[in-house]
C-alpha cells in the first residue's frame, strides 16, 4: 500500500473507525469537523484556485433518492476521489461512500436514510487536492414527513 492510499485513512480514520460503509448513525463518534481538516469549497478553494468545479461534490434529489456526485474524473489510484460522506444539518454522519480504484465518483441513497434531517450536505475527498464541502440541499418537509 503506498503512503498515498495511506493519508485519506488516516485523516479519515475517526469516521471509519464507527463507520457502517452506507450509514453512519446513533450516538457514537459521528460528526466530521471542518476545524480539523482543511476543507475547501467553491467558495474557499484555497490553495486549489481552479479545482473546485471537478472537487467539489453535488447533491441532488431524482425521485425517492439523493444523488451525490463530483465531476472528478475516476483517473487512478494516484488521483481520485475516494470518500463521498453526506451530513445533516446536525453535523452528522448520514452516509459514507468509500471508492475503489477506478469507480465513477457518484453515489445514490434513499431519501428515507436520511429521515428527520432538513438539510444534507455533501463532503469529498480527493487524495491529491483534499476535502471539499459542497452546497447543501434542503430537504422537501414533505419527504421529511413522509419517512
Amino acid at each position: 500500500m503506498s503512503f498515498d492510499r495511506v493519508v485519506p485513512i488516516l485523516v479519515l480514520l475517526p469516521l471509519l473507525l464507527f463507520a457502517n460503509p452506507k450509514v453512519i448513525g446513533g450516538e457514537r463518534l459521528n460528526q466530521l469537523q471542518e476545524s480539523d481538516y482543511d476543507v475547501f469549497s467553491v467558495d474557499f478553494p484555497g490553495k486549489w484556485a481552479g479545482k473546485a468545479g471537478t472537487h467539489a461534490p453535488m447533491i441532488k434529489i431524482v425521485g425517492s433518492n439523493l444523488e451525490i456526485s463530483v465531476n472528478h474524473a475516476a483517473k487512478n489510484i494516484d488521483h481520485m476521489v475516494t470518500h463521498l460522506i453526506l451530513l445533516n444539518e446536525n453535523r452528522k454522519i448520514v452516509a459514507l461512500e468509500i471508492l475503489q480504484d477506478g469507480m465513477a465518483p457518484k453515489y445514490t441513497i434513499r431519501l428515507s436514510m436520511v429521515a428527520g434531517s432538513k438539510f444534507v450536505t455533501p463532503y469529498a475527498y480527493c487524495n491529491l487536492h483534499g476535502m471539499w464541502k459542497g452546497e447543501a440541499l434542503e430537504l422537501p418537509s414533505t419527504s421529511r414527513e413522509e419517512l
